[in-house]
């Protein structure tokens, strides 16, 4: 019993150290394993670090390339421009009125280019004596035809003397009277309303706002029309668009607000909402046709004046 016993033992003990065996092996394949891999992956870690300095150098290169061609294309260039000085001076003539056509045709672009960045209303510079000197002596020359006109008339029709008389006067007594509060109003205006102001909500970027802001402006107040015209040239000046000043002064003329009220108590709101809504369509199509035609005058005096 006792030898079955050792037997048994010693077979379990054999097999234990079997086991024992067989798992330190497979750990030493596992550890073998994970070895290798590592190696790999640092292998690899290598591999993509040669290949990014590879592509660095690669990179290097290329801007030293580039850099090389320009040096050559500039050396070239110059080559090129000292030829040609030194060429006859026929040549010379004729690359300096090409460079004058050429700075001519840029300052037409650059002034066409301020004019519509300051809404296409403010002329390119500022008066001069001459300038006005000669708009002064237009005026009063205007106004010396009009005189003669007026007398060689009157030379011809000698009944319509008084009559043409007492209609001046009037005409005369009412600008007396008004034009001091229009003057005052412009003066008020200069002052207090800015050019940001006037550019925001009637300059070129103000859209179907500033149609209707100038119809409204145009409809408020009473009075005869050439005092529209003062304000009209202030807005201008202070950067509003030709199409609002337009509609500004056509609204001045053909809305009123007491008018539509008479309008509509004598002959009804269909014929009065008629009537305004075909007013303010044409006039705002009338606004936007005089600005196109006036821009394309401007164009062409200005590229006249560069030519």
């Amino acid at each position: 019993m006792k030898k079955k016993l050792q037997e048994e033992e010693s077979r379990k003990g054999k097999l234990r150290g079997e086991k024992y065996k067989s798992e330190m092996c497979g750990k030493d394949e596992a550890r073998k394993q994970a070895l290798l891999q590592e190696k790999g992956r640092e292998g690899k870690r290598v591999e993509n670090f040669e290949e990014g300095l590879r592509q660095a150098g690669r990179e290097e290169k290329e801007k030293e390339e580039k850099k090389e061609k320009r040096k050559e294309k500039k050396l070239e260039n110059s080559t090129r421009n000292e030829t040609r000085i030194g060429k006859g001076s026929v040549k010379g003539k004729g690359n300096e009125n090409e460079s004058r056509n050429r700075q001519s045709h840029g300052k037409v672009r650059e002034e066409i280019r301020l004019r519509k960045n300051r809404g296409g209303n403010e002329p390119l510079k500022a008066k001069s004596p001459s300038s006005f000197r000669r708009s002064l002596l237009r005026d009063t020359l205007f106004l010396i035809i009009i005189l003669a006109a007026a007398l060689a008339l009157l030379t011809f029709y000698p009944e319509k003397r008084s009559l043409v008389t007492t209609v001046s006067w009037k005409f005369f007594v009412e600008l007396i009277l008004i034009l001091p509060a229009v003057m005052v109003l412009m003066g008020l205006f200069a002052v207090f309303v800015s050019r940001e102001m006037v550019v925001k909500y009637l300059g070129k970027s103000s859209g179907v706002k500033g149609f209707l802001l100038a119809i409204f402006l145009g409809a408020l107040p009473t009075g005869p029309l050439y005092v529209a015209f003062p304000l009209a040239a202030a807005l201008i000046k202070k950067g509003a668009r030709r199409a609002n000043i337009v509609i500004f002064l056509s609204a001045w003329a053909c809305i009123k607000i007491p008018q539509e009220m008479v309008e509509l108590q004598f002959l009804g709101l269909k014929f009065m909402a008629t009537r305004l809504a075909l007013i303010i369509i044409f006039v705002i199509l009338m606004g936007l046709t005089i600005e196109r035609i006036i821009d394309w005058t401007d164009r062409r005096q200005v590229e006249n004046k560069g030519t």
